[in-house]
């Protein structure tokens, strides 16, 4: 099914878009992701559409170049995610997992004392050197695509979770290459 998932998001990256006053075309594009479960992302022609219920909605899942935390005269690929809640409801905990391309899911972040900062949440994860070989993902030709899974957990013991899409070009990925190895020759 991921090759699937993978072929569908290919022919709809690859269908030509003219003009930006065009009419935005969302389509869902089914997605196998950890654990079996098939799930479906909106998509358009400007790229992944942010997901969002009655409770937040997201407004990140990125990628930063920066100085590691361990050598700041190292690069580092820093995931970037965010939401933006849309109740006062407390928040006892956040969690942050890779659903897709992972299998299982991989916890990325565990937020237990969480912290909104005018009703917004930001965390971050260093996932090492970029052009090392837990980024090869980054020396790909293609598209690549994530699918992030957000949990918030409530005080009042319910819980929200939403799967956001992440895509990255070729370009986007040559670009943080490009920032990687200029952070290298910085030193």
């Amino acid at each position: 099914m991921k090759s699937v998932s993978s072929l569908l998001l290919a022919l709809f990256l690859l269908t030509p878009v003219f003009g930006i006053c065009q009419n935005t075309d969302i389509k869902e594009i089914p997605f196998k992701i950890a654990g079996g479960k098939t799930i479906s992302v909106k998509v358009s022609d400007r790229g992944a559409l942010a997901a969002e219920n009655d409770k937040i909605k997201i407004t990140a899942a990125s990628v930063l170049i920066g100085p590691s935390r361990q050598n700041s005269k190292a690069p580092a690929l820093i995931w970037s995610f965010g939401f933006k809640s849309k109740t006062n409801d407390a928040i006892a905990k956040i969690t942050v997992e890779n659903v897709f391309p992972s299998d299982p899911a991989v916890l990325l972040i565990k937020d237990d004392h969480p912290k909104l900062k005018n009703g917004s949440w930001i965390g971050q994860i260093e996932n090492g050197d970029p052009t090392g070989s837990s980024n090869a993902w980054l020396e790909s030709k293609k598209y690549s695509a994530f699918i992030f899974r957000f949990t918030v957990f409530y005080k009042n013991g319910t819980q929200s979770a939403l799967d956001q899409l992440a895509l990255f070009s070729e370009d986007d990925k040559q670009f943080f290459l490009r920032n990687a190895q200029q952070l290298k020759n910085a030193k």
